[in-house]
């Protein structure tokens, strides 16, 4: 499971560096500069610089962990409705009580 997650994550990773690089993405990205006044351009620049590097450095390892949690959720559910398919066709039965009389 860590393998397809790691893999998954490095794939997802890529393409969204990938899209992030594009000219069209890094006009969006600064467009609020054209908004506001110069004398707040250099805090913003500062800002974006510091939440890029704040992404690249725990961006990869919290998508692993996502896709870690997204599959075992996924297992879970798959283990559960086997088990309830096997519980409604009879290959499970839950052990018989048996009647307990308590005597003091």
């Amino acid at each position: 499971m860590n393998r397809l997650a790691t893999w998954l994550s490095r794939k997802t990773w890529f393409l969204t560096i990938h899209w992030m690089r594009r000219p069209w993405m890094r006009r969006l990205h600064m467009a609020p500069l054209r908004w506001m006044p110069a004398s707040k351009h250099q805090g913003f620049l500062d800002s974006y610089r510091s939440q890029n590097r704040l992404a690249r450095r725990i961006g990869l390892p919290l998508l692993k962990t996502t896709y870690l949690m997204l599959l075992a959720v996924f297992a879970l559910q798959i283990t559960y409705f086997v088990a309830l398919k096997m519980f409604e066709s009879g290959w499970l039965t839950p052990p018989q009580l048996e009647d307990r009389r308590i005597t003091d």
